[in-house]
């Protein structure tokens, strides 16, 4: 079987404030693993976003807070 570098990585999703910052942190600290923020990453490089390839996630960048808050599913 080929090593595949992605295999070991987790992502955590859910909504504004519902814990997945802390939780994450509290996993890496008892795992010994490296914790890496995609929101940091995100706003550090929003030149990397392109509507056109990225529609979803150009939209939810563009929306205020209430917008993302308030998005029903």
């Amino acid at each position: 079987m080929p090593n595949n570098r992605w295999s070991n990585i987790r992502w955590f999703g859910g909504s504004p404030c519902s814990g997945k910052s802390t939780i994450s942190a509290l996993l890496a600290d008892a795992y010994d693993v490296e914790l890496y923020h995609v929101d940091d990453a995100l706003y550090q490089r929003p030149d990397r976003i392109v509507p056109s390839r990225h529609p979803a996630l150009a939209a939810w960048t563009d929306a205020s807070c209430d917008e993302r808050w308030l998005k029903s599913i």
